[in-house]
């Protein structure tokens, strides 16, 4: 075992190092001896998401504004992939929509950095 601390230093410095790269990529970290079982893992976000809104609906003599699934204020990201359906095989009969029939609704300025 090495007696001089730099040693001991550079060797922690290094298994930080790993474990940091392990859990920013998603894979986890993971830890054992006689004495103690140590686990890490971070939860993956979902790679694509499903919004449905009004689906099989029957709309009749309805008065609104906007149909959206999301509506945006400002400067936010959408998850890439991400599947937005809007009044999939739904029914419209006299109705009054004065607004916007839209996946994504984005309202007012984008913040500039």
């Amino acid at each position: 075992m090495p007696k001089e601390p730099v040693v001991w230093i550079a060797l922690f410095g290094l298994v930080a190092m790993v474990v940091s790269l392990a859990l920013w990529l998603g894979r986890g970290f993971s830890a054992r001896s006689k004495h103690f079982k140590l686990k890490v893992k971070e939860p993956r976000l979902e790679e694509a998401k499903r919004i449905s809104l009004a689906e099989d609906a029957k709309l009749k003599d309805v008065k609104t504004r906007d149909i959206v699934g999301i509506k945006i204020e400002g400067a936010v990201p959408i998850a890439q992939g991400e599947s937005i359906e809007i009044l999939k095989r739904a029914v419209v009969e006299g109705s009054n929509i004065r607004g916007d029939i839209a996946g994504v609704k984005m309202q007012g300025k984008p913040e500039e950095d």
